[in-house]
């Protein structure tokens, strides 16, 4: 069995400015889009630009699948700054039926959120996605960490009903461009004869020091996970 804590680490972004706010991001579940625009062009025009930030903002809304309903909730932020760019997201699914679930049902969130940077070069860099997960009895989760679509951290899971703290590291190449898209995506499986409340939760996280190098998060927790990855803009 892996690592079982709720208390799990939090590199903090350092900044030399006060960045700006704007609304940005946006919630896929499956193909569709719940927040925002899920589009690569309204990704694009809401994308984050340097010393640019999204304030916490918050989800909830009902999802269903056949004869099943589930409730879907959390939060995101995000920023791009002198540390990088950091992403925030929670995402808490929990089988809201009356009785035991009809049927197995499998369903992604996706968290997505653009950056820009004119003439970046290459976003190339080692990235960490860090999920903490408490899995409901019978269920299961796997979450990844993906650029530009391709480019992704590794797949975490599927894993069991339990309580983790899970890690992976990747090398990412080829990522060039001004545009860096950023998807975080869970995919949630719930067995049939699952019981009411039966949930799947990416933990919230405790900060400690920042880090001396560049680095760039993204959370996913309060019912959610955390992502962290490192990165330096090449002009």
């Amino acid at each position: 069995m892996k690592l079982r804590t709720r208390n799990v680490s939090l590199f903090v972004l350092s900044s030399l400015i006060v960045p700006l706010t704007i609304h940005a991001a946006a919630i896929q579940v499956n193909t569709t889009c719940e927040m925002g625009d899920c589009s690569s062009a309204g990704l694009q025009s809401s994308a984050l630009g340097f010393g640019q930030s999204v304030p916490l903002s918050n989800f909830n809304f009902t999802y269903v699948v056949g004869p099943d309903t589930y409730n879907v909730s959390g939060s995101y932020s995000a920023s791009f700054s002198s540390s990088g760019t950091s992403i925030f997201a929670t995402a808490d699914a929990v089988y809201t039926g009356t009785s035991p679930s009809a049927t197995t049902d499998t369903f992604s969130i996706n968290v997505l959120q653009d950056y820009h940077f004119l003439n970046a070069g290459s976003w190339d860099g080692t990235y960490t996605e860090h999920i903490p997960v408490s899995v409901g009895p019978g269920a299961t989760f796997s979450g990844d960490l993906c650029y530009d679509t391709t480019h992704c951290v590794g797949t975490i899971g599927p894993l069991s009903a339990g309580l983790y703290d899970e890690h992976q590291t990747a090398s990412l190449t080829g990522l060039t461009g001004d545009y860096l898209d950023a998807s975080f995506n869970f995919i949630f499986t719930f067995p049939q004869g699952a019981a009411p409340g039966t949930s799947i939760d990416v933990l919230a996280s405790v900060p400690e020091p920042a880090q001396t190098v560049p680095v760039a998060l993204a959370l996913v927790g309060l019912g959610t996970g955390w992502f962290l990855r490192k990165r330096s803009v090449k002009a």
